[in-house]
């Protein structure tokens, strides 16, 4: 139902609310992360990054956070996804509308560096 929630058709409150409870799902520990992914999580998420309203791409920004930031496996999903080059993109749209208003997109910075030093440290 919440994969459903967060699909291209839904609206955006729906996305938001199905990702916020991804989010928290993905908080607490590895295995539930894996559960999450497992689940097909995933690709609803990245596409709530391709979302205009920038309260969604925050809100699924945070779920890929908390799913990368427990192993570098799990990070490594995230990266193969195709997230990172969506958070980059989004945070410098954020940056060029809005750039006093800059710190809602902490959730894609913090998604970056933890996608980033885990699949790192997958290759180290």
């Amino acid at each position: 139902m919440l994969l459903a929630c967060a699909h291209r058709e839904q609206n955006r409150y729906n996305k938001k609310a199905a990702a916020g409870v991804l989010r928290a799902i993905a908080k607490h520990s590895a295995p539930l992360a894996q559960a999450v992914v497992d689940s097909g999580a995933i690709p609803p998420l990245i596409m709530c990054l391709e979302e205009f309203d920038p309260s969604v791409k925050e809100v699924a920004a945070g779920a890929l956070d908390n799913i990368a930031r427990h192993t570098p496996q799990l990070a490594q999903v995230v990266v193969d996804a195709g997230a990172v080059s969506l958070l980059v993109l989004a945070v410098q749209v954020h940056l060029t509308l809005s750039p006093s208003h800059s710190t809602w997109w902490i959730d894609f910075c913090r998604c970056c560096w933890h996608v980033f030093t885990l699949s790192r440290s997958m290759f180290s």
